[in-house]
């Protein structure tokens, strides 16, 4: 309808829009990008112009907030998502959409309104109340289990008391941010539930069982967190409960033997020690002392168990001693018997005779305790069976050594007491050894102990592996540089190949500077069998800091080729037969490439310095060689029905820098004098048919579908690989195939003349540092007259790596100066493992790390064998190898581990940083290239209280899930 607004005006009001003014819809969080959420429907009444609501859009939708993950299709007229959802941030979006009239429509209006009134009347179009042009949108994100629960804590260290049952020893809090049964968790115990319950609601976890802590010193509970989710049920090890068994004076001590017996001779001195006693308390704390009855002969060293005599026994001989031992750990008492029997004196033995009377030894302050730190026995080369007893003489003086007398490791000094505690540089043992009938009963030998300081650094190695090539044609020069560094600016390492001997004695180091040589005797005319020795050798040289007897080994892998592998092989069979036309002198292929002929090394014996040459040994005024190429050309008239054969040489040049120069050569022309013949030469027999040129049928080739032609060439493709076959299908006629293009490509391939396959003559790798795109055009012809051309690309991709490598060079972590003896650490992972391989520590930076930590040989998993909190607030630097005994090859990475207070630690994990993300999606295709990794996602963390939103790279690791050794964090 209308109504007069003024003279000239119209307002015109419209029954168009929506027939409600809200609505509200309801989506999962897992839909997928571009869902349909509704169309959006138009109801009028009486509108003027004529509409078809499935093809005419009257309107422009207007949405008033443009951050929702929703548009409108303006053509469709329907509601579509555009971003992921996540119910987790936010549960709802609100909007309101709008209908704008489209100017089109309001002029096509305007024209209907006109017919029917005046020429200047003007109209206004309002909307009725009828219908609503603002509809106001809600939708709802419905959950999806989609979150694994998570605790508070990954790991939390505990301590229990050995043989009792308590109660709630830990509350585990976990957290799913899932609704419902989906974020509802209920917690289990992986293991340990003949010890252990835990409440599957609230998490409290109760001790049910004792444990004995000789048995269970210390054990690692996994406990698991599980949704309730009805569809898809989420569960994780959400932590790792550390518990120490805290000990308790609980066992008896027992002494070694269930008594002792003691053969002594009469005549022995008064205050000759004969014997020790020996005692073993499970628990802790093994302060044990020791007593014996009150007797006029023996007495006992109360800490020590050593027995001495009070008087000497000549008025007692052929007698019998029984004297009772007890031992007590200040709770509980054990006792046992000492029988000793008195001998009379029956010979006199030689005495003992030392090859040295003092020797000199180095340990690290950090040496841990009960390590064994020399054998005296071995050293002085005695049969132990000689000695009737050995001990260290100290007067009662606090030491931290002791010298065992057990049978399966008698003579070892060991440590007793921490190092690091004590502020003697070094220490001087007298060591006592006794024969009782010799006269003198006793030698002495003095060790003189040095303790090194905690702080020294280990020299470092620049390359701890690198792998060469070398050729034995090579002169007496240096190959290779070993460099390792020292932290200290006075000192000056000496390098020196350390297993030598292994390897023929072929190559020598430089101490001073470690400059490796081949030596001359390797290539000599004495040594003429050179061929048929082992070709890789893995050299071991040992960086020594001379001054504080410090030393590194470095890695190098040697490559050496020898004469006999650079002799060429011909591509083809022993006469290589080739079918021509004839050549009229009008024909412009004169003097151009006809035919290639190949020869080619192992792919492993190619260098940048390195090539084969050809040349036509027969004198002829037919055919001409490309030296370098290979390449057969025409330089007389070929002529028809006849057979020319002639002989091809081929052999192997290197560079003149390269190679030892000879005095008595001198070539005319200083191009061909930078390189040498280091070969001998192969022969193949060449025999050239010509056809008549009336023989070639008219018809031109066919043309194949696509005349461009794509090949991925990884680089690690053997030479001598065929990559195509070019032959256009036309077998009723012969067809030639001839490559043109510039040197530099067409060198790295070969296409057979007569067949069409296309070959790779060269490593491919000589080339990925300067292009990865190599255009080769290939003319194919039956007639010599008409030409198709092939374009052929070649994509180069990289694909070379080491045979082992770890993923990553550099590792680092930080742990607790609290976490207990044998905790897991990090574990390293190696990339293509193999069988008899093991992980080694193979240098620290500095020396106490060196006996702080221990890595698993077989699983690479590095744990802590001392406890670290004398430690705190330092950094340690592991380099680990990876070596297998089949394989030449070295792998190496480094561990950097930070030793953190637990306040501090904890600080950092309470520390406002999040992920940019609570999860990530990613989508991608699988690689048709074995192990070529793919860049997957960028992970970074924000601080909440920063507003700048500053991102910095986290200290990231996977640390659970389905196929982690699949995914790796660089």
């Amino acid at each position: 309808y209308s109504s007069a607004l003024s003279s000239n005006t119209n307002t015109i009001s419209l029954n168009i829009g929506f027939n409600r003014n809200s609505t509200s819809y309801h989506v999962s969080e897992d839909s997928e990008i571009n869902t349909i959420i509704d169309r959006l429907k138009i109801d009028y009444d009486s509108f003027p112009l004529f509409i078809n609501n499935e093809k005419d859009n009257l309107f422009f939708y207007i949405i008033n907030d443009t951050s929702v993950p929703f548009i409108i299709d303006q053509n469709e007229k329907i509601i579509k998502l555009i971003l992921p959802l996540d119910r987790e941030k936010q549960d709802r979006y609100i909007f309101e959409i709008e209908l704008k009239l489209k100017p089109t429509y309001a002029i096509k209006l305007q024209e209907i309104y006109t017919d029917f009134q005046e020429k200047n009347s003007l109209f206004s179009f309002q909307y009725s109340n009828k219908y609503y042009q603002k509809i106001l949108i809600t939708i709802y994100i419905d959950d999806i289990n989609d979150n694994i629960p998570i605790c508070n804590y990954f790991h939390k260290h505990i301590y229990l008391n050995e043989n009792q049952i308590q109660t709630n020893i830990f509350h585990v809090q976990g957290f799913d941010p899932d609704q419902g049964e989906n974020g509802t968790i209920f917690y289990s115990l992986l293991d340990y539930n003949q010890y252990f319950t835990i409440n599957s609601y609230s998490g409290q976890i109760d001790s049910i069982r004792p444990i004995d802590r000789e048995q269970i010193s210390f054990l690692l509970l996994h406990i698991i967190a599980s949704d309730q989710g009805q569809q898809l049920q989420l569960q994780s090890i959400c932590m790792t409960l550390h518990i120490t068994i805290v000990d308790i004076n609980d066992n008896i001590p027992q002494f070694s033997l269930a008594n002792y017996t003691y053969h002594i001779f009469s005549d022995l001195p008064r205050d000759t020690i004969f014997g020790q006693i020996y005692a073993i308390d499970l628990d802790s704390k093994d302060n044990l002392i020791y007593s014996i009855d009150l007797n006029p002969y023996i007495k006992i060293n109360r800490y020590t168990g050593h027995l001495r005599l009070k008087y000497n026994l000549y008025n007692i001989i052929d007698q019998n001693i029984n004297i009772t031992v007890k031992v007590s750990d200040g709770l509980h008492i054990n006792s046992t018997w000492i029988y000793i029997y008195v001998i009379r004196f029956i010979e006199i033995q030689e005495p003992i005779l030392l090859r040295e009377p003092a020797y000199n030894i180095t340990i690290n302050q950090s040496t841990p305790i009960g390590a064994i730190i020399t054998n005296v026995y071995h050293h002085l080369q005695l049969l132990e069976s000689s000695i009737d007893f050995i001990d260290i003489i100290h007067e009662e003086n606090t030491i931290p050594f002791s010298i065992d007398q057990q049978e399966f490791c008698l003579g070892s000094i060991h440590i007793i007491n921490s190092l690091t505690d004590l502020s003697n540089p070094s220490y001087w043992l007298s060591i006592r050894l006794t024969r009782y009938r010799a006269h003198p009963p006793h030698s002495f030998v003095y060790i003189h102990i040095s303790v090194r300081e905690e702080n020294f650094y280990l020299p470092q190695c620049i390359d701890i592996y690198q792998n060469i090539k070398i050729y034995d044609y090579s002169i007496q020069s240096t190959f290779a540089y070993i460099q390792a560094l020292s932290f200290y600016d006075n000192i000056h390492l000496q390098y020196s190949i350390i297993n030598n001997g292994l390897n023929e004695k072929i190559f020598s180091i430089s101490k001073q500077t470690g400059s490796i040589q081949l030596l001359l005797s390797s290539s000599s005319s004495s040594n003429q069998n050179n061929h048929l020795s082992i070709s890789n050798y893995l050299l071991t040289i040992q960086a020594l800091d001379n001054q504080h007897q410090l030393s590194v080994n470095c890695y190098l892998e040697v490559n050496l080729i020898r004469r006999q592998q650079l002799i060429p092989k011909f591509l083809y069979s022993s006469t290589y037969n080739i079918d021509l036309i004839e050549i009229s002198s009008y024909n412009k292929q004169l003097r151009q490439r006809l035919f290639q002929v190949i020869a080619l090394l192992d792919h492993e014996i190619y260098d940048k310095n390195i090539e084969i040459r050809y040349q036509i040994i027969d004198s002829n005024q037919y055919f001409i060689i490309n030296r370098r190429t290979g390449y057969i050309a025409s330089k007389q008239l070929l002529y028809s029905n006849r057979t020319y054969e002639f002989n091809v040489e081929a052999f192997t040049v290197a560079y003149r820098d390269d190679i030892e120069q000879d005095e008595n050569i001198h070539h005319k022309h200083s191009t061909r004098s930078k390189w040498r013949i280091i070969s001998s030469r192969v022969i193949l027999p060449i025999k050239i048919r010509i056809l008549p040129i009336n023989i070639i049928g008219s018809s031109s080739l066919l043309l194949i579908n696509e005349s461009i032609i794509n090949i991925d060439l990884l680089t690690t493709t053997k030479v001598g690989s065929i990559l195509r076959q070019l032959r256009i299908n036309n077998n009723n006629y012969t067809q030639w195939f001839i490559m043109i293009g510039h040197i530099d490509h067409t060198r790295y391939f070969h296409v057979n003349f007569q067949s069409g396959e296309l070959i790779l003559i060269r490593p491919i790798d000589e080339l990925i540092n300067k292009t990865t795109i190599i255009e080769l055009r290939i003319n194919i012809t039956n007639d010599w007259i008409h030409m198709n051309t092939i374009k052929v690309i070649i994509h180069i991709i990289n694909d070379k790596r080491s045979l082992i490598y770890f993923s990553q060079l550099d590792n680092y972590i930080s742990v607790s100066k609290d976490i207990p003896i044998g905790t897991k650490i990090k574990r390293l992972t190696i990339e293509n493992s193999f069988n008899n391989c093991t992980y080694n520590i193979h240098s620290v930076e500095r020396i106490q790390s060196k006996y702080l930590f221990h890595i698993d040989s077989y699983s690479g998993t590095i744990t802590n064998i001392q406890l670290l909190e004398k430690f705190m607030n330092k950094k340690h630097l592991l380099t680990i190898i990876y070596h297998c005994e089949n394989i030449s090859q070295i792998a190496y990475t480094r561990l950097h581990i930070k030793i953190l207070d637990k306040e501090k630690s904890n600080n950092q994990i309470n520390n406002s940083y999040r992920f940019t993300q609570d999860n990530y999606l990613v989508i991608f295709e699988t690689s048709l290239i074995n192990n070529q990794k793919k860049y997957l996602i960028d992970l970074e963390l924000i601080n909440n209280n920063d507003h700048d939103g500053k991102k910095i790279k986290p200290d990231a690791q996977i640390i659970e899930g389905k196929e982690t050794k699949c995914f790796v964090i660089i």
